[in-house]
């Protein structure tokens, strides 16, 4: 299976990146990290930690590298330098986009696909977006992915009931469904007329728009069309594998309080207890005085400043720490 390093300034982000891909993919890609700096917390790119995440992610059968931007770029193509001629020969430094092309990848990747195909998949991590923000007509997929007239064979049609549709996680499901059958599997989505794509491609399926309450047609061509259909219809009827989130219960409202009779007094629910009387002062702050002299050494002016940040801070640190020991860390924030 076909490795992948994400290559980012921000260990963080890299992590984010990784959970993201394996929750479509599944935990059985190899996504391997070379975020940050050795320092904790630092931001930066290093080359050693991008070889050191070649290296585990290499199980013989290529390796993809996704990097954000700057020198995320150099520090992978350092890393190159570092390995040897045979190792740099199954090793590819992808272009795409770092978040989009890291799930696409790993999804081509699940599926047994060579690494050629999925850098191919990675780079068009964009389609879906572009297809449904209209910014463009979006390239067309690579070979898993490919746009071709809908071949005769065995089809069945499936009405989408999904709430935000046929999005990341339940594409995902799909084509690895799809990818499981000898069959070439097609989809079209009929309410929108877009397609057909690959039923094999992440992005593919992307550029469908298959939105709640579209109906799509699945086409399926070869020696396992039939059960590959069986084995879509059976998904769609699990909403793909997709759990339905809870229903929030109405918040229940207090019915009105009915109205004193004559002669009876209200009690209402006092903010604390006791009852005190006074004359009402009311807050009037004072304008403050602005002095209207010169305001005499830049220099002198810029260090009396510099200490009354200084001094502010001391003092907002020290009402912070008075109020997490009372009361926590969450009330100090």
């Amino acid at each position: 299976m076909v490795g992948i390093v994400i290559v980012s300034h921000s260990n963080t982000l890299a992590e984010g990146v990784r959970e993201l891909a394996a929750e479509m993919a599944g935990p059985e890609v190899k996504l391997e990290l070379a975020g940050g700096l050795a320092e904790e917390g630092a931001l930066g790119t290093d080359a050693v930690r991008v070889m050191e995440a070649i290296g585990r992610a290499d199980s013989g059968d290529g390796v993809l590298v996704l990097m954000d931007l700057g020198s995320a770029v150099l520090s992978a193509e350092t890393a190159l330098d570092f390995l040897t001629p045979e190792q740099r020969e199954s090793v590819l430094l992808c272009e795409a986009p770092l978040v989009e092309g890291a799930v696409a990848a790993a999804v081509a990747a699940r599926l047994g696909e060579p690494l050629a195909e999925v850098a191919k998949e990675a780079r068009g991590g964009l389609q879906g977006k572009v297809a449904q923000l209209g910014a463009g007509e979006p390239a067309a997929p690579g070979p898993a992915g490919t746009s071709a007239p809908l071949e005769e064979g065995l089809t069945l049609r499936l009405d989408i009931r999904n709430p935000l549709g046929l999005h990341a996680r339940p594409a995902a499901r799909f084509v690895q469904t799809a990818a499981g059958f000898d069959a070439n599997v097609q989809v079209m989505n009929l309410t929108s007329g877009r397609g057909p794509a690959s039923g094999r491609s992440l992005n593919g399926l992307a550029t469908l728009g298959i939105r709640q309450g579209h109906e799509i047609l699945v086409s399926a061509h070869g020696p396992q069309a039939a059960a590959a259909l069986d084995a879509l219809a059976a998904l769609a009827k699990r909403d793909f594998d997709e759990q339905a989130a809870p229903a929030t219960p109405p918040t229940p409202v207090a019915p009105p309080a009915a109205p004193p009779d004559a002669g009876q007094a209200l009690t209402g629910l006092p903010g604390a207890p006791g009852i005190v009387s006074g004359p009402a002062r009311h807050f009037r702050p004072l304008d403050p005085e602005i002095p209207t002299g010169s305001s005499g050494d830049p220099e002198a002016e810029w260090e009396a400043l510099t200490r009354a940040l200084d001094q502010v801070r001391i003092e907002i640190r020290t009402a912070r720490e008075s109020v997490a020991a009372r009361a926590g860390d969450y009330s100090a924030a």
